[in-house]
């Protein structure tokens, strides 16, 4: 094998040399993948107007110049992601995240377990920078950002997104700027929905812009966050969103050490019982009088918090 590994497919400076096409994994997992590279780092390099599918990753993906790394893509323009996850360690020094580093297009049913690293960008459980779609997707892996902002589903939007029935358990760490359980920094538009955070997120840092956000969001509807959120900024929200409806919080998870602001809308949930939260979850109503066709309804989780898994 060359010493830097797999050669990424797709060359992010050749717009002829781009993956365009339609790569279908049929439900398997390439194993072991080991990649090292000064360029986008993934299974893909760069990918423009494509759509992968059915595909899993697992090893040890970096990226140890300037561009992106992720699972699945480094750079995904106009790319759709159905059905895929990532188990491998993502490393880079800019944009990084478990199925990619940054893009556009839509993402459903995609998953990330393995821990993502960024030295002096972005970190993303599952992209660092995405806009247009992300629906029922999750991120299990520890993400890390030294320099910025980190993440659980993305470390920043883009444009206009929308992240639908998504979760986060991983811890989520920031050493420069900000982390949060699903959007760590609205650039746009970014409208998160029946999405729930349940990781430890935690700011290190001395920039006073700095904190942590159980959510983060532009609009957040119909949220929960319970993870421990800790900080020694004075910075910090326990929604994170310019708009909040029917979003809920532990008051007994918080553990910053700094200030938190608890905005309007966020519900204290803590002397409720877990069947009154559940309760209360799909009580849910949109602007017709009903509860969203495309949001799943939500259980009790043997845990004891809601979901709809």
């Amino acid at each position: 094998m060359p010493i830097n590994g797999f050669i990424p497919i797709g060359n992010f400076a050749d717009n002829n040399k781009r993956f365009l096409g339609n790569f279908d994994g049929q439900g398997y997992e390439i194993k072991n993948i080991y990649i090292n590279t000064n360029k986008n780092a993934g299974l893909f390099g760069t990918t423009y107007n494509a759509t992968i599918q059915n595909l899993g990753v697992t090893g040890e993906i970096t990226s140890t110049g300037q561009q992106y790394a992720g699972g699945i893509t480094g750079n995904g323009v106009s790319t759709n992601y159905y059905n895929c996850y990532n188990q491998a360690n993502i490393s880079g020094k800019n944009r990084t995240g478990g199925i990619l580093g940054t893009g556009s297009g839509s993402m459903v049913n995609c998953y990330n377990t393995g821990e993502v690293i960024s030295f002096s960008g972005y970190a993303g459980g599952l992209a660092a920078g995405y806009a247009n779609k992300i629906s029922n997707c999750k991120n299990t892996g520890n993400v890390i950002s030294k320099n910025n902002y980190a993440g659980g589903i993305i470390a920043q939007s883009s444009n206009t997104i929308t992240i639908t029935n998504s979760y986060n358990s991983g811890e989520i760490t920031s050493n420069g700027c900000i982390a949060s359980g699903i959007v760590a920094n609205v650039y746009g538009q970014a409208n998160v929905n029946n999405c729930y955070n349940i990781g430890k997120i935690v700011a290190t840092t001395g920039v006073s812009y700095a904190g942590v956000a159980g959510i983060g969001a532009t609009k957040a509807s119909n949220c929960y966050t319970i993870g421990q959120l800790t900080s020694n900024t004075l910075q910090n929200k326990v929604i994170g969103a310019e708009t909040i409806k029917n979003c809920y919080y532990n008051s007994s998870s918080l553990a910053t050490n700094g200030k938190i602001e608890i905005e309007e809308g966020a519900v204290d949930i803590a002397n409720k019982t877990a069947e009154e939260f559940v309760t209360r979850l799909n009580s849910y109503q949109d602007d017709t009088g009903s509860y969203p066709k495309d949001w799943k309804k939500w259980t009790l989780g043997k845990e004891g918090y809601p979901i709809w898994e």
